[in-house]
């Protein structure tokens, strides 16, 4: 039985990452006027509806599990990811209709949905899974999620090459219900979070600033993972399939850098990566436009996804560290901070991207990482009272 939930939270990560990846790796679709032909400001917005969704699910999402427990929390996530998945391949019969963006906005809306439950979910229920190896059975998930969202863009391109790209959301959707239904007859709990009156003394306001940090990630990540793919097409003339190529790149570096994060803090502590990583990807930032050549910028993107792996999942394992009373809380935050920091970026990067060079935006983006940077110089230090 213990395997079937392994499977079950572990094969639920990857497809997380699978949609959460399906509409930024479609961006070129959706700009391009043989498709979609929505305007940057259009495609920047779309993510939108994703932000407000997860936040909502995320910060309720540990209320509602009080009641129904979080397995319902993950089946909610993952019917919400399947309906987003199938709304993305309909939109294939919409294109130049007046239902053609309200529908891809409904479908980030789910997405959004999707995501705020499942994460939530997933996070306590992996943490759960393996007693005494709790941080490293996140990380796990985590790197399941990254090795989703770094073969969504390769396998969205496939389909679109082949001239039927809707195809790979609808796969994407049957095998969500296959896991749906999977899981549905497990019985996944979690460890009861403590009681302890800490709890009544409301939210220490570091846990909050950890929301800030979480933010800040959210919108690095969201400028490389929504818009990397367009700006090495549109600003530095790559193919299709070479900006594919480079968003996959950025996601499978992001697992990679994750997995060796792994076997680091077996010796290590990771509080100086927790330092250094931030001011490194800032430094990626300001030279990625500058880079010359597909191959430097792709080894760029890799740099990319390797300079930001560890910042998530870092971060909710320091914050609960430092308060573990307020575990569920700090899960539902961050949860909705990344989306948050994701999609904000991706809006405004929207919103100028036609008064400004994208490549100018991309090295403005560095501010970010920056500012992550100096955070981190605080966060890390324990305080004095948890």
């Amino acid at each position: 039985m213990k395997t079937r939930k392994v499977v079950s939270v572990y094969v639920s990560g990857f497809l997380v990452g699978i949609v959460l990846v399906l509409y930024p790796a479609a961006g070129t679709l959706f700009t391009n006027p043989d498709y979609h032909g929505f305007s940057s400001a259009q495609f920047g917005s779309i993510f939108i509806p994703q932000i407000i969704l997860a936040i909502i699910t995320s910060l309720f999402g540990s209320k509602i599990s009080e009641k129904r427990g979080m397995k319902t929390i993950m089946i909610l996530g993952l019917i919400a990811l399947m309906v987003s998945s199938l709304l993305l391949a309909s939109t294939q019969w919409l294109m130049g209709g007046t239902a053609d963006y309200p529908t891809v906005l409904l479908g980030t809306a789910f997405l959004g949905a999707g995501f705020g439950f499942t994460i939530t979910a997933l996070n306590p229920l992996a943490y759960s899974l393996f007693p005494g190896k709790e941080t490293s059975a996140v990380t796990v998930m985590h790197i399941l999620l990254g090795a989703g969202t770094a073969s969504a863009a390769l396998y969205l391109n496939l389909f679109i090459e082949m001239g039927s790209w809707y195809i790979a959301p609808l796969i994407v959707a049957g095998v969500t219900l296959g896991m749906i239904l999977f899981t549905l007859p497990l019985e996944l709990t979690i460890a009861k979070e403590d009681t302890d009156d800490s709890h009544k003394k409301g939210i220490p306001p570091k846990v909050w600033l950890f929301g800030v940090a979480v933010f800040l990630y959210g919108a690095c990540e969201g400028t490389f993972g929504n818009w990397g793919a367009i700006f090495l097409e549109k600003s530095e003339g790559l193919s299709g399939s070479n900006a594919a190529l480079g968003l996959s790149l950025f996601w499978g570096f992001v697992a990679v850098g994750r997995i060796l994060f792994t076997f680091y803090t077996l010796k290590y502590s990771p509080k100086w990566l927790y330092i250094f990583a931030p001011f490194a990807a800032a430094a990626i930032f300001y030279f990625l436009p500058l880079a010359e050549g597909k191959t430097i910028l792709l080894f760029f993107m890799s740099l990319g996804g390797l300079g930001l792996a560890i910042l998530f999942p870092l971060s909710i394992s320091t914050a609960t560290d430092q308060f573990p009373t307020h575990a569920a809380f700090i899960s539902g935050l961050l949860v909705a901070a990344i989306q948050l920091g994701t999609g904000f970026s991706s809006y405004i990067i929207g919103l100028f991207e036609e008064q400004l060079q994208l490549s100018d935006i991309i090295q403005y983006s560095s501010v970010y990482a920056f500012a992550l940077g100096v955070l981190a110089i605080f966060l890390v230090r324990k305080p004095k009272q948890v």
